[in-house]
């Protein structure tokens, strides 16, 4: 399966959930096209190893980590293979910057282990529940081109996680304790990631009734 998105210049992105028949495994992959949708060049892919359908072996599970976004005029990547580095492409497909840090992976919590047994479904028996968790879950940005990256660690209250900041130019600003209501499992898929504009920060939670509601909260810097 596969989806595009338009890009400022006029270019694409197409981000791609790739199963290779030659060697069995699957991937995520991202892709730049131009207007005639000609494949430029691809941007990044992450090996997810073989499809559990086709292996004798137990295979560790993964809540496969693979985010993009487009701001500003610059495209922002990252995923679980690579550790905690995003890369930043221009909209031609040039590599501008890299953004890296040091992290302690945090350990991975009942929720997820819960979470990946119900979609693993009946290759359950195979699975290799991981002890840490990826050193992120989603990064967004706002309107001033900060980047926001919640990681899994447990925030101050709850329903909250450590998210770090960055400026425009990628230099490390602060963390703090932020509101994610991310999906556990294919957070790059996700619609329900938080957006920032405005010094007001905007994410859909879901009530204890099961209805979901939009939280906007106010960021003060000082």
């Amino acid at each position: 399966q596969f989806a595009y998105y338009p890009l400022e210049n006029g270019n694409y992105l197409k981000f791609r959930d790739y199963f290779d028949p030659s060697t069995k495994h699957r991937y995520d992959i991202l892709d730049l096209y131009n207007s005639r949708f000609e494949e430029l060049k691809e941007l990044d892919r992450c090996d997810y190893g073989p499809g559990v359908a086709f292996t004798q072996q137990k295979k560790k599970g993964s809540p496969r980590v693979f985010i993009f976004e487009a701001s500003g005029g610059m495209i922002y990547l990252g995923h679980e293979n690579r550790g905690y580095e995003i890369l930043i492409y221009g909209l031609d497909g040039k590599l501008l910057k890299k953004i890296r840090k040091e992290y302690n992976p945090a350990d991975a919590p009942d929720e997820f282990k819960e979470n990946l047994i119900v979609n693993f479904g009946r290759f359950k028996d195979k699975l290799i529940i991981p002890d840490k968790m990826p050193p992120f879950h989603y990064f967004f940005l706002d309107d001033e081109g900060r980047l926001y990256v919640k990681t899994y660690e447990q925030g101050k209250n709850k329903h909250e996680f450590i998210h770090d900041v960055f400026s425009s130019d990628g230099i490390f600003i602060t963390r703090t304790s932020l509101p994610g209501f991310g999906s556990w499992m294919y957070p790059g898929r996700d619609l329900n990631r938080a957006r920032a504009k405005n010094n007001r920060l905007y994410c859909l939670r879901e009530k204890e009734s099961g209805y979901k509601e939009l939280a906007v909260y106010r960021m003060v810097w000082e």
